[in-house]
């Protein structure tokens, strides 16, 4: 019986990560539920009460001398970073906003023309904790506002807008494929390949973006069928020693 004690736990284990998975599958049913709800309503004035996923009028100035960026971002085979810069609108309210993606090699300098802006911005949540920023607070891995705002003189909104260049669909955020670069970063529908020298096309609006659904359904069935996989090795090898 003491043979069988690792492979039980091993086992268990496999089918502890496969609940696990089968909630992340319903949690991300329903963002997808909520997000194609929000998408449908006519964008609104942005305020400290703005829903997650909600579309927002943005009018206000950029604070370009406290923009950092997401680093190691990827976009057609072209590495660059998110510009993310902090805005002040009319009313008064300070909020992150991604601004889209740049070339690596590009000077952030240019893209700074203009300062009074105006347009339409899908409201995201923070994305978390960034282990991997570096000490000077410019440089970080995924937009983290709680982060970002240690370094800021004021304080920000707890979410973050990503600037929108077409109407939003649900692609921005399920992406179905399997590239890792499509899943976190779904932009517009502009063609960029990379050797493009064009930079009046950039900044271009990228969207973070989400694992389907059903990922997570099939790595439920996999956890699954390890579990059971341990355990009929474990039982043909107990065969095999007893014979």
């Amino acid at each position: 019986m003491r043979r069988w004690f690792i492979p039980i736990t091993l086992c268990l284990v496999c089918f502890r990560l496969s609940y696990w998975q089968w909630e992340r599958h319903l949690e991300k049913e329903a963002l997808v539920g909520v997000f194609s709800a929000r998408i449908k309503e006519e964008p609104k004035k942005l305020t400290t009460n703005t829903l997650p996923f909600s579309r927002a009028l943005i009018e206000g100035a950029y604070d370009f001398e406290h923009e950092v960026v997401v680093r190691n971002r990827r976009l057609n085979g072209i590495a660059g970073v998110f510009l993310i810069t902090p805005l002040k609108t009319q009313d008064g309210l300070n909020v992150l906003v991604n601004r889209g993606f740049i070339p690596l090699i590009a000077d952030r300098e240019q893209f700074r023309d203009k300062k009074q802006v105006s347009f339409v911005g899908l409201v995201k949540e923070s994305q978390g904790s960034s282990w991997f920023s570096l000490a000077s607070g410019k440089l970080w891995e995924k937009v983290d506002v709680e982060g970002i705002q240690k370094n800021l003189p004021y304080d920000v909104l707890p979410f973050f807008i990503e600037r929108l260049d077409d109407a939003p669909t649900e692609s921005m955020i399920v992406a179905s494929s399997s590239g890792r670069e499509d899943i976190f970063n779904l932009t517009s529908g502009r063609t960029i390949r990379a050797g493009t020298e064009d930079l009046s096309l950039y900044p271009l609006p990228a969207y973070s973006t989400t694992v389907p659904a059903g990922r997570h359904l099939g790595y439920v069935y996999e956890w699954i069928f390890i579990g059971l996989l341990i355990l009929a090795i474990t039982w043909l090898m107990s065969r095999r020693s007893g014979s």
